[in-house]
C-alpha cells in the first residue's frame, strides 16, 4: 500500500518528467525577422482626422484637469 504523501508526489512528479522529456519546438528567432518583408500598404481610414480631433476635444472636456491634458492639447494642435 502506498502512503498518501508518496502518491501525491508521484502524481506531481510524473507529469513534470513527461513535460521535460518532450522535445522543445523551436520557432523563429528575432534575427529571422530581418527576412520578413514589412507590410507597408496604405489603409484608408474614414474620417480619421476629424475623428481624432473630436476625440481629443471630448477628452479635454471630460477631463480638463487630467495629467494627460497637456499632451492631448499638443496632439490636438499638431492635427
Amino acid at each position: 500500500m502506498m502512503r498518501p504523501a508518496r502518491a501525491v508526489g508521484l502524481t506531481v512528479l510524473l507529469p513534470v518528467i513527461a513535460a521535460c522529456a518532450h522535445p522543445a519546438v523551436r520557432g523563429g528567432t528575432l534575427a529571422s525577422l530581418h527576412q520578413v518583408r514589412p507590410d507597408t500598404k496604405e489603409m484608408p481610414v474614414d474620417q480619421g482626422l476629424d475623428r481624432a480631433v473630436q476625440s481629443y476635444r471630448d477628452f479635454l472636456q471630460q477631463a480638463p484637469d487630467s495629467t494627460l491634458a497637456p499632451e492631448a492639447m499638443r496632439r490636438l494642435a499638431d492635427l
